[in-house]
């Protein structure tokens, strides 16, 4: 009777791969990174650098299916309101497309432990594990964001603030605007009930001072009333 036990320990390489110690030169080995780095390719090998720090401590983690916002670079408070403000401890800031709301949560809250709901006109950021899930900031918007896209879930991305690893933590949620063809809806606040901003005096707003700017303005506050008083227009004012 044969014995092929010895094939399972067999060895198979050519000849100029193999060093002298018998060992294959060639041989893959694989290097398990805990954390988000850098790699580097030189003729000494590969050498591993970590870029931000893990998800419990610091550095950013994203949601979404697998999808997130922003880099994770060290925030200022400017760039949280740019062209945008505050709602108490909530910022946020806007482009000519969208919204970026800047939700203040725990030290130490981890990715897994945010839940994150968009509809066309609410928006709700959760902290915890259910059944004790505590609610961060739930409300109806001030304006429709796209619906376009089947998921319903925001892209967001939790990061450390502006006073950096130790201290609060954002959940940044990104709404993007719903279009309005030939136009740029700027918005004045996010959720219904906050403070309004002064849409014409924002940082990024072209010739924001102009007659043309202040003739379009006035025009768009005429249509605000005109819907308001038309009760028969009010699914059209909701969608402004």
């Amino acid at each position: 009777m044969v014995d092929y036990s010895k094939w399972d320990n067999l060895v198979v390489s050519d000849s100029d791969e193999e060093g002298s110690g018998g060992e294959l030169e060639n041989e893959p080995h694989v290097t398990r990174l805990d954390q988000p780095s850098s790699v580097t390719l030189g003729a000494d090998g590969a050498t591993f650098e970590p870029t931000v720090g893990p998800a419990a401590s610091g550095g950013v983690a994203s949601g979404r299916a697998g999808f997130g916002g922003a880099g994770s670079g060290r925030l200022t408070e400017a760039a949280l309101t740019r062209n945008g403000g505050r709602a108490g401890s909530v910022r946020w800031s806007q482009s000519k497309e969208e919204v970026v709301v800047s939700v203040p949560v725990a030290a130490g809250t981890r990715a897994k432990q945010v839940a994150v709901e968009i509809e066309e006109r609410r928006l709700s950021v959760a902290v915890g594990v259910l059944p004790t899930r505590a609610v961060a900031l739930a409300g109806r918007l001030k304006y429709s964001v796209s619906d376009e896209d089947d998921d319903t879930e925001a892209a967001w991305e939790l990061c450390d603030g502006p006073a950096g690893e130790g201290g609060e933590r954002l959940v940044r949620v990104t709404l993007v605007k719903r279009s309005i063809p030939g136009a740029v809806l700027w918005w004045r606040c996010v959720m219904e009930g906050d403070a309004e901003i002064d849409v014409l005096a924002i940082p990024d707003r072209k010739s924001a001072n102009s007659e043309a700017a202040l003739a379009t303005h006035r025009v768009w506050q005429e249509a605000e009333k005109a819907f308001k008083k038309d009760p028969t227009q009010g699914k059209a004012m909701q969608d402004l």
